[in-house]
């Protein structure tokens, strides 16, 4: 019965095993990445690769009817359906940027690939701590007709050990026995322990022993870098697709209501021709354009619920998810206003050479490519290589551990290898010596880049100001353009249909590019700040500038 519990341990802890590995590698692997955080300059995130199981929408509002796209319903016609609101939520701009933080399909691959730069680096270090090693084999043996029965064992315990100078150290016991259970009464039982290391002097000694190690530390800063700049990247386009969802709805809202104001203007245009007040040329004037608000109406529609339906699939969420968008973002966005950039050019592409994580990655290879250099050159050194080894053993004593040290035997020696055929060595130094040039100019590249980017998006940026404060008083001229037109058709003066009409376009227009132009001077405020390398972005993508820090 002992026996049966002990193999039942020994499975139930073999079952744990899958689990306790998982957990042991996210251990070590978060640990890591807390560590070199502290070397990154950038905002803390989160990296668990482990999604999480709740519902993204749960703590969001049911949405009012007000905020479902109005439908349209003509005189005659049957009212069309309307969906229930209180199966729709809404989502604010912060909750929509935690929802993608969380269930985007990109961002999580974007973790994976960080984690897996980690666990590369576990292996590396493991290189240079004891690596143990243990064997145990048995043979149960029943021999003529049973008038013989042995049982055997071995076993092999011991450890390796390289050390960052490239010495290897090894040490084993193995053992071994034997016990007869019937016929001769004999036991036997030996051991031997060997110990050797070996020490490499020129080839194979110092960075070419450390270099993989070396690698996997960078590529991990590299990787980190990489995410810091893809997080910057990725919620600036969430925000950005969350902004032009609400601007498409905003010209829903905008077309609907155009048409709702021509259709008006028909009415009465009818009434003033039926009265002969009104020529028939006018009238068929502004039926003709009610039809084409109309027809701007349903395709405008068409074109928010496409724009929705992508933004679901970037924030990873099921294209079937109700959910609506919190108009009043746009709102609280006119009110708050944009960050106004008072940075020269100049500094700007100075702040930008300074803090830009991919411009410290290439220069950060550019001394990876001078490192591998000096490996190569190490590559073609002879090997010369210092040795000993001692042994004991236990033979003829039914002891497995008696050793005694008059049985021991103490080696020592060393190998030289001469560089006779060195040609596979010398075509890596030669590549290395290229690779190196090769880094070099591609960092001359990247730092050009980076004041080519910076220098679009400040003229993008400058762009979208401008742009920004002429729609605006476009804005005021349209309105009033309508608001004189009206004043004179109410009053009974004489307007021309046509110039009603326009300044009705006209008004519409203003409100659509408006709202375009607040969404594209945010939205490059936010893309110059990533692009100088100083957009802050929080743990659950809040985006914030830092201009004035750099004043």
């Amino acid at each position: 019965m002992a026996s049966l519990g002990i193999c039942a341990l020994l499975l139930a802890a073999a079952g744990c095993a899958p689990a306790w590995y998982k957990r042991s590698a996210d251990r070590e692997v978060y640990g890591i990445l807390e560590q070199k955080e502290k070397e990154v300059p950038g905002n803390a995130a989160s990296y668990e690769v482990e999604r999480p199981r709740r519902d993204p929408l749960a703590d969001c509002p049911a949405a009012d009817p007000s905020d479902l796209p109005p439908v349209i319903t003509k005189p005659g016609e049957p009212p069309a359906a309307v969906p229930d609101a209180e199966q729709y939520r809404v989502v604010s701009l912060a909750k929509a940027l935690q929802i993608a933080s969380e269930h985007s399909r990109e961002y999580q691959n974007q973790k994976e690939s960080l984690y897996f730069s980690a666990l590369a680096l576990t292996l590396q270090r493991y290189a240079f701590n004891p690596q143990f090693f243990g064997m145990l084999s048995g043979e149960y043996d029943n021999t003529d007709l049973g008038d013989t029965t042995e049982v055997t064992g071995e076993t092999d315990f011991g450890f390796t050990w390289l050390f960052k100078t490239g010495a290897r150290l090894s040490v084993s016991l193995a053992s071994s026995f034997s016990q007869f259970l019937k016929g001769s009464p004999s036991r036997a039982a030996s051991s031997v322990l060997t110990a050797s290391i070996t020490q490499p002097l020129l080839q194979g000694a110092g960075i070419a022993v450390t270099e993989p190690l070396t690698q996997a530390e960078r590529d991990v800063i590299y990787q980190l870098r990489t995410f810091i700049r893809f997080r910057r990247t990725f919620f600036v386009r969430v925000l950005s697709d969350y902004y032009r969802v609400l601007e498409q709805r905003q010209v829903v809202d905008n077309e609907r209501l155009n048409y709702e104001n021509l259709s008006i203007l028909r009415e009465r245009a009818e009434w003033l021709g039926q009265a002969g007040e009104q020529s028939e040329y006018e009238v068929d004037q502004i039926r003709q354009d009610e039809l084409q608000a109309e027809n701007s109406y349903v395709t405008s529609r068409q074109s928010y619920e496409n724009e929705l339906d992508r933004f679901k699939i970037t924030l990873g969420l099921p294209t079937q998810t109700k959910l609506m968008l919190d108009r009043h973002e746009l709102e609280r966005l006119d009110t708050e206003g944009v960050v106004e950039v008072l940075l020269p050019l100049d500094r700007i592409e100075e702040v930008a050479l300074a803090h830009r994580l991919d411009l410290m990655s290439q220069a950060g290879r550019m001394e990876d490519a001078l490192r591998k250099i000096k490996v190569a050159e190490n590559d073609l050194l002879p090997g010369l290589d210092l040795s000993a080894s001692v042994s004991a053993d236990t033979e003829g004593d039914s002891r497995p551990l008696n050793f005694q040290a008059r049985r021991a035997d103490f080696t020592a020696g060393f190998e030289l290898d001469l560089p006779l055929d060195k040609l596979s060595e010398r075509n890596t130094y030669r590549r290395r010596l290229i690779d190196h040039a090769r880094a070099t100019r591609d960092y001359d590249e990247a730092r050009d880049g980076i004041v080519r980017d910076v220098r679009e998006a400040w003229r993008q940026y400058e762009r979208a100001r401008r742009s920004y404060e002429i729609q605006r008083d476009s804005m005021k001229l349209a309105e009033r353009r309508v608001e004189s037109t009206t004043m004179l058709w109410e009053a009974g003066r004489r307007v021309q249909a046509r110039d009603f009409l326009e300044a009705q376009a006209a008004l519409v227009r203003a409100r659509n590019g408006l709202a375009n132009a607040l969404v594209d001077y945010k939205v490059a405020s936010l893309q110059l700040a990533r692009d100088m390398g100083i957009l802050n972005v929080g743990d659950d993508g809040e985006l914030q500038e830092s201009f004035d820090e750099y004043n």
